[in-house]
């Protein structure tokens, strides 16, 4: 989407798109490195306030994570992070499947001026191909709890309060 970058080997492309014509993917095939480390992020001004961000992501069986999270950096005027909440996926299913996944935040400082969302992994070196974590469509909603955006991003289910991730969704 618009305002969204890429840092690392991160990149956008049509064949990474769930049901749009553009997605994102973190490629894990650059990670002949130590841990490679990719995601992308869209800076968002704001006051503080209440957040959530969703994403359909979607890992191929070979992706080996070191670390694999959603977040929300919250950033002052003087670009210091001054509050991350963050949603662990380490045990994100490497599948294939699409699966929802969200995270959200409430800051109440008075000096925050941004809020980043993003994704963010961390590689170790390939195991086989293909190996690759691709971000579909997301979202970024102020203001509600997250019992009322449930229903409205479609979340499927939720886990254990350390993976909460959707069910896959059904192929065919």
């Amino acid at each position: 989407g618009a305002g969204w970058q890429g840092y690392g080997d991160a990149t956008r492309d049509d064949w990474s798109a769930r049901s749009s014509p553009m997605g994102a993917y973190l490629p894990g095939w650059f990670s002949q490195r130590s841990l490679n480390e990719s995601g992308v992020i869209q800076p968002m001004a704001v006051t503080g306030g209440t957040y959530t961000f969703a994403a359909w992501l979607r890992s191929d069986p070979y992706v080996d994570f070191n670390r694999l999270d959603l977040r929300l950096e919250w950033v002052n005027a003087s670009g210091v992070v001054v509050q991350t909440d963050l949603r662990d996926l380490a045990l994100f299913p490497r599948d294939g499947s699409w699966h929802h996944v969200f995270v959200s935040g409430t800051c109440t400082q008075r000096d925050v001026s941004y809020v980043v969302p993003g994704v963010h992994a961390q590689f170790w070196p390939r195991l086989g191909d293909p190996d690759r974590v691709q971000v579909g469509p997301h979202a970024v909603q102020h203001g509600e709890p997250l019992a009322h955006l449930q229903p409205r991003l479609g979340l499927l289910q939720v886990a254990r309060c350390d993976r909460l991730v959707g069910q896959p969704e059904q192929q065919g």
